[in-house]
Order: structure tokens, then sequence, then C-alpha cells
């Protein structure tokens, strides 16, 4: 829940330096729907026991938590909240396809 509204946060700024209404509200849910589903992914793996993806790799494209957050400070601090959602938005689409990927390669070439 603190994710979600860190992002609606940034996204009301952004709507407020004048972005449109419908690429703000665009660019926000898209930024919070990858990451609770990025981070559901990850849990998700753990619970089922299956093959971990390869986090670290996972860390170089700022798709974890820590990642995000850094991404939305760096934004906020350059006064770019707009870009920010994209980004995290981004980043946050890329980690849940590379665990999604790896999950499928790993559990396919051992036959779970």
């Amino acid at each position: 829940m603190t994710d979600a509204a860190i992002v609606a946060g940034l996204a009301v700024w952004a709507f407020d330096q004048g972005h449109g209404g419908i690429a703000v509200i665009l660019a926000g849910v898209s930024a919070t729907s990858v990451s609770l589903l990025s981070m559901a992914t990850k849990d998700r793996i753990r619970a089922f026991s299956l093959p971990s993806p390869p986090e670290h790799a996972i860390a170089y494209v700022m798709g974890g938590r820590d990642g995000r957050l850094l991404l939305i400070s760096l934004a906020a601090l350059a006064g770019v909240p707009y870009l920010g959602l994209w980004l995290v938005a981004g980043t946050g689409l890329v980690s849940l396809m590379a665990r999604l990927i790896s999950v499928r390669a790993m559990t396919s070439s051992s036959g779970l």
C-alpha cells in the first residue's frame, strides 16, 4: 500500500505540473500495477518453491522495490514526476518479464 500511495502522490504532482489527465492516470496506473505484479510474482515464486530467478541481474534494471524507490526519489529531486512514473512502470515491467521468463525456462528444463 505504501508503494501505491507514493506512486499516487507522484501522479498528483505530475498532474499539478500540467501533464494531461489521461496520460497521468495511465502512467500512474501502469506504475502501480506493474510494481504490485512484480512483487506478487516474486512472492508466488517463493511460495510455490519454484527455482528463484536471478534477482542480482534484475537489480541492475532497478526492478526491485529499492530500485523503484530510488528512481522515484531521483525523479522527485529532479522535479520530473511524470518521467518517474514511466521509469517505474518500465523497470517494473522488465523485472516482471525477466522473472517470468527465467522461471519458465528453469521449470521447462528441469521437467517441473
